[in-house]
């Protein structure tokens, strides 16, 4: 992963970078065994985001992955 450019909007951070397809696939099956396996208790505690927050997350991964072509078998 390479940072290409960050920035600040009101009190959001961005960053622009340049990762790999693996690397998200990596990152949206993470996300998704969390979502199996935690309560919304602990992915709040773990991750500091609501279970929604995470599927929103989730899918945006899912949408990037099929938009590049890969072949998504990730279960949200």
């Amino acid at each position: 992963m390479e940072i290409k450019n960050t920035n600040s909007i009101a009190s959001i951070d961005f960053a622009e970078v340049k990762i790999s397809v693996d690397e998200l696939e990596v990152y949206a099956t993470a996300l998704s065994y969390a979502l199996e396996k935690l309560s919304d208790k602990e992915i709040e505690l773990k991750f500091g985001a609501s279970r929604d927050e995470i599927e929103g997350i989730v899918e945006d991964l899912q949408e990037t992955l099929t938009a590049c072509g890969k072949l998504n078998l990730i279960a949200a």
